[in-house]
């Protein structure tokens, strides 16, 4: 199976069909290198056997897609990337596709999807060959340092945050419209976007109580589905809208269609909002430990299609909803749809359920990360995991949502919000981790003339993610 690598056998190595080749690596210069390099050649055998299996079946006249879905199939791996990254960044591309143009647009959000999948491939690949079972393991193998997983708690608690925050944003977005909606409205005035989100908060209150939710999660697996719907009804009213759109001014600079529109400032404020929308690096380990047969093959095969996949939804998706309002497109789209628009309506009352559910699955996460940070420092990091506390986890989960629900009173735009996460916290977790990770742990066995290119692709992504954050701050 291992092959000495040449340029003519690059599409060999690209699909991930050949082993490294583990001759250049002197020994402990990668970590766990015996390990790596057993398991790397055990599941790489296992390439021929799947190719053949694929090829009886199609033999058989049994399509792939026709086929039972199996929890460690490949298709299984690739519909949960799919549907961890599709969420509320979809209502924002249509205003980051507003900034840079159509075909600007679709360009940086396809090269963006595109590394996506390279670090998923990174991380897969290396939680895979050492045997890491979380990322914060993977960054200690990585790192040398045990101290690494205080980093991913860190970046775990304050990822939760301004994530809540964008849910009940979106609440206070939707609750009005709907309200507004309803006929009793007509005897009540419509309660305020404020008293929205705060009345949201309220509710949402005993929910991130319990340390344990995974009754929601049924109803969080909804989630996919009615992003889905929703998407769907954009772009069925999207020759509506666009009509309309284009009667207004056909020359005025809010309503012309950009098609390449490029300044410094909203091109990164674009490329942020496009990075977070491809984010579903959380799973990468899970889903690499999941997935059966794991040929680096396989493990390429489900990164890559995950992101081809959504990159269709996307440029779909994104262009339909510009096209709809273009240049007065809102961070949230749905916020520019009218009130008595019916199908609209559903949508913003089908999101009121599946943001309000996000609420107490994203807070569990974020308290159970500072939760073991307030532990180690507590212990002097003799204790990394946190003992079970329920009113420890109580009073965290209540200052989380307390802070949360003051910065969604403070901010308006969800757009903002989405760009400030790509720009830090999604481009920490997509491109700098997994760019230590491959330096660390992949580079002595892979080619030299492809491990630079991969290397320099990731640090770049990872530096216009933090430009992209440094220019929505000021």
């Amino acid at each position: 199976m291992r092959r000495n690598f040449s340029i003519g056998g690059l599409r060999e190595y690209l699909t991930q069909e050949i082993t490294p080749d583990f001759s250049i690596v002197s020994p402990g210069k990668a970590p766990l290198l015996q390990t790596f390099k057993e398991n790397s050649e055990f599941f790489n055998v296992t390439a021929a056997t799947d190719a053949a299996l694929s090829s009886d079946e199609v033999a058989r006249g049994r399509s792939s897609l026709l086929r039972k879905l199996l929890p460690g199939s490949q298709r299984a791996c690739v519909l949960t990337f799919v549907a961890t990254a599709l969420g509320s960044s979809v209502f924002a591309l249509p205003f980051a596709i507003s900034h840079v143009g159509i075909m600007l647009g679709a360009l940086v959000l396809a090269f963006a999807a595109l590394m996506s999948a390279l670090s998923l491939s990174v991380l897969m690949l290396a939680s895979r060959y050492t045997e890491a079972q979380t990322f914060a393991a993977l960054l200690t193998c990585a790192t040398g340092s045990s101290n690494v997983g205080l980093l991913m708690d860190m970046v775990t608690l304050c990822y939760g945050v301004p994530v809540i925050l964008a849910l009940l944003i979106l609440e206070g977005d939707f609750l009005p419209a709907v309200l507004d909606w309803v006929p009793l409205s007509a005897m009540h005035p419509t309660p305020s976007r404020e008293i929205c989100i705060i009345a949201t908060a309220v509710c949402a209150w005993p929910t991130v109580m319990p340390s344990n939710v995974s009754a929601l999660r049924y109803v969080a697996a909804f989630s996919p589905f009615a992003i889905l719907l929703i998407a769907g009804v954009i772009v069925g009213e999207a020759p509506h809208f666009c009509s309309i759109t284009a009667a207004l001014d056909l020359t005025g600079e809010q309503h012309s269609i950009r098609i390449w529109h490029f300044t410094p400032r909203e091109f990164l404020q674009a490329i942020s909002i496009f990075v977070f929308s491809v984010m579903c690096h959380a799973n990468a380990v899970p889903v690499a430990h999941m997935l059966d047969r794991p040929s680096a093959a396989r493990i390429v095969k489900v990164a890559w299609q995950a992101m081809l996949i959504v990159l269709g939804l996307y440029l779909i998706i994104g262009t339909a909803g510009y096209l709809s309002f273009r240049g007065t497109v809102q961070g949230d789209l749905l916020r520019n749809y009218p009130v008595s628009n019916v199908w609209i309506q559903v949508c913003r009352a089908l999101l009121i359920v599946v943001c309000f559910v996000g609420i107490p699955m994203n807070a569990t996460t974020g308290v159970k990360a500072g939760r073991n940070l307030l532990t180690a420092v507590a212990t002097g990091g003799k204790q990394r995991e946190a003992p079970e506390s329920p009113l420890q986890h109580a009073v965290l989960a209540t200052v989380l949502l307390a802070v949360s629900t003051v910065g969604a009173i403070r901010f308006q735009n969800v757009a903002t919000v989405l760009g400030l996460l790509g720009g830090s916290l999604a481009t920490l977790q997509m491109f700098w981790l997994p760019a230590v990770v491959y330096r660390q742990v992949l580079w002595p066995t892979q080619p030299k003339v492809f491990r630079m290119v991969v290397l320099c692709c990731l640090i770049f992504m990872g530096s216009l993610g933090f430009a992209s954050l440094f220019t929505s701050i000021l």
